[in-house]
C-alpha cells in the first residue's frame, strides 16, 4: 500500500508540473488573453455557437464569471452574441472574424508549445503518452 501512496504522489507531482510547463509556454502566445480566454474561443469555434451557459459548463466556472470572460471577448470583437432563431430567450455566441484570426494565432501557439514541452520524449513515448491520457480522460 505504502507504494501505491508513493506512486499515487508522484504522479500527482509530476501532473502539476506538466500543467504548470504546458501553462508556460501556452502563455508566451497569448498575447492579451488569459487561458480562460483562449479555451472559451476554442470552444466557442469547436461547438459552434454555444449558449453562455454551456460556456460556463465548460470552463467549469460560475455562471457570473463566464458573463464577465464572454463581456470581455465581445468588447475585444472575438465573440458576438446573437439571439437563438428557435429561442429568442437564448443567446448564442458566434466567433467574429477576429476572434478567428486570435484562434489561428492560439493553435499555432499551441502546437509550438506542446512541441517545447514533448521534445524530450521519442515518437514512441508521445504515442504511448497519448493513449495512456485517453485511458485516463476516457475518450
Amino acid at each position: 500500500m505504502k507504494v501505491n501512496a508513493n506512486v499515487s504522489e508522484r504522479l500527482q507531482s509530476l501532473m502539476f508540473e506538466m500543467g504548470r510547463l504546458i501553462r508556460g509556454e501556452m502563455i508566451k502566445h497569448l498575447g492579451p488573453l488569459s487561458l480562460l480566454h483562449a479555451e472559451t474561443l476554442r470552444f466557442v469555434g469547436e461547438e459552434k455557437n454555444p449558449t453562455m451557459r454551456e460556456v460556463a459548463d465548460f470552463l467549469a466556472v460560475s455562471a457570473p464569471t463566464a458573463t464577465d470572460i464572454i463581456t470581455s471577448l465581445v468588447r475585444d470583437k472575438c465573440l458576438a452574441r446573437e439571439s437563438d432563431p428557435k429561442d429568442r430567450r437564448k443567446v448564442r455566441l458566434v466567433l467574429t472574424g477576429g476572434g478567428r484570426r486570435s484562434l489561428a494565432r492560439l493553435q499555432k501557439g499551441k502546437v509550438r508549445a506542446f512541441a517545447r514541452v514533448l521534445a524530450p520524449l521519442s515518437a514512441r513515448d508521445r504515442v504511448e503518452l497519448t493513449r495512456i491520457l485517453g485511458v485516463i480522460t476516457r475518450r
